[in-house]
């Protein structure tokens, strides 16, 4: 009898969760696919200035199966830094050959490259930069399932990340940060299910790979790795077999594009002490703006370290990691979305305030924590809504377009013979066009009026396509390329275009 009176109501308990779980699922996958159609219509994947040109152009060398591509030379014109002259943003010169070399990472370009067998260069990028976005979100939720939330607490981290304006910025143009964090993360996951199963070590080291070739800053995971993946060889051996493909490629490449396996593009991380102090203080300053005021909870997290001491110590290291090595970089404390270099620890940052928060309301009623949970949630999204419309972070992708433009106006309206003098616009142009380019940052007085002469000899025309900054703060015509001959003929958005005419003449 007894046993009959539960029964009916234990069934109806079971029931209603059910229920409850369908509509969250439908709910969960809604609010996805809205959040990734928002993503598609604001992506904006073009060659612009140094990082996005520099990956595109990357990864159109590696489509060739190249290391180094042929600068556009000036015959008869011989510069104080002849190499350096050639070199568009986003690469540098081979000290021996003066071949261009890449200055990016190869992780993202060698996505992206592979994208475009499939898709189409049109709309590889554009691919690439939204599935790891999307990936990005989705792996943040498994973290958070992962590391000890609920699936409100965990669908909550993911928004935290995922509408973060630090992420948005970057999760609509063509730069690597979004893809470091998904790789970071999904590492970090599979390191810590590794105990379950030997094959999730492998996961994990195939992932690590990829978060260094991505960034190889992300080798920074490997102390919450460590510390995550099970104690024994078998696990260890499986990582390291996994990750082994992703080294190798990774020395290669360093080798046969630099001349040493350990040398990157990399050449000027400046890290000093001196940058510490004011870095904190920006951290202190901005996170809570870029990740909500809920995140100052993660300062509380090490106090959890009695209940899961493993748990608590991958979620610090991972975070810990990352901030303190970007603390003593030269630019991270300059604005704002600098702080994108701490993205790949974004989710532990997160997570972690979350499962501080979660046990101060351990004890709560289960109606109260699920009020205080959606409003929570309601605060997030307009928090973060609020911050990204003031940064104006949605449409940083799709203004990088007018390097596109500018580069197809040159190509419409100069003569093919023409020769380029840029600096910001240098990557587009050797994107988008065959022009010669000229680095005018490059070029002291003395080069400029060699550079005049050889031109005027080859009868090659001399522009300039520039950058209000360009012209106002780096004083192209006032200190690199002197004289009163330029003459403006043309403008797209902001850039202006310029013809040097010389003595005599007019005109183009």
């Amino acid at each position: 009898m007894d046993s009959t009176r539960i029964e009916p109501p234990l069934a109806s308990n079971l029931g209603d969760s059910a229920r409850r779980g369908r509509i969250c699922a439908v709910i969960s996958v809604v609010g996805l696919l809205m959040y990734g159609w928002m993503l598609a219509a604001h992506l904006g994947t073009f060659a612009g200035g140094s990082d996005s040109s520099g990956y595109l152009n990357e990864a159109r060398l590696l489509a060739n199966g190249a290391t180094h591509a042929a600068p556009r030379t000036i015959a008869q014109f011989a510069p104080s830094q002849p190499w350096w002259v050639y070199s568009p943003l986003g690469f540098k010169p081979d000290a021996g050959t003066g071949a261009l070399v890449p200055t990016y990472p190869t992780g993202l370009p060698m996505l992206i490259a592979g994208a475009a067998r499939v898709v189409g260069w049109q709309h590889a990028a554009d691919v690439v930069i939204w599935l790891h976005a999307m990936m990005a979100v989705v792996l943040t939720y498994a973290a958070g399932r992962t590391f000890g939330l609920g699936a409100g607490a965990a669908f909550l981290a993911a928004a935290v990340v995922g509408t973060s304006p630090v992420f948005l910025f970057i999760a609509v143009q063509t730069m690597s940060d979004v893809a470091a964090l998904a790789w970071a993360t999904g590492a970090v996951i599979g390191a810590w299910h590794s105990r379950r199963a030997t094959r999730w070590a492998l996961a994990s080291g195939a992932a690590f790979a990829m978060a260094v070739l991505v960034r190889p800053t992300n080798a920074l995971l490997l102390i919450p790795l460590s510390i995550a993946l099970a104690a024994n060889f078998r696990t260890w051996l499986a990582f390291g077999a996994a990750g082994l493909p992703g080294a190798l490629f990774f020395l290669g490449f360093n080798h046969a594009a630099y001349g040493s396996a350990l040398t990157t593009g990399y050449d000027d991380v400046a890290l000093a002490w001196q940058w510490v102090e004011p870095t904190l203080l920006h951290y202190v300053r901005w996170l809570p703006i870029l990740f909500t005021p809920l995140v100052v909870a993660f300062g509380a997290l090490p106090w959890l370290r009695r209940e899961d001491g493993r748990r608590t110590l991958v979620l610090v290291t991972w975070f810990a990691a990352f901030a303190a090595f970007y603390s003593a970089y030269n630019c991270t404390h300059e604005t704002w979305w600098y702080l994108r270099f701490l993205l790949p620890a974004a989710p532990a940052l997160v997570i972690g305030a979350l499962l501080v928060l979660a046990r101060a309301a351990r004890n709560w009623p289960a109606r109260q924590v699920q009020l205080v949970g959606v409003a929570g949630a309601v605060a997030v999204l307009l928090w973060n809504a609020a911050w990204s419309r003031r940064l104006n972070v949605l449409h940083a992708g799709i203004e990088e377009e007018k390097y596109k433009q500018a580069s197809a106006w040159a190509s419409d309206h100069l003569p093919s013979g023409a020769v380029i003098a840029a600096m910001q616009q240098s990557g587009a142009l050797y994107y988008y066009t065959n022009f010669a380019i000229i680095r005018w940052d490059m070029l002291q007085p003395s080069d400029f009026t060699r550079l005049v002469t050889t031109t005027n000899a080859a009868k090659r025309p001399l522009y300039a396509i520039l950058f209000p900054f360009e012209l106002e703060s780096l004083g192209a015509f006032k200190e690199h390329m002197r004289g009163t001959n330029w003459q403006k003929i043309g403008q797209v958005h902001e850039l202006t275009v310029w013809h040097w005419t010389p003595a005599g003449q007019g005109g183009r």
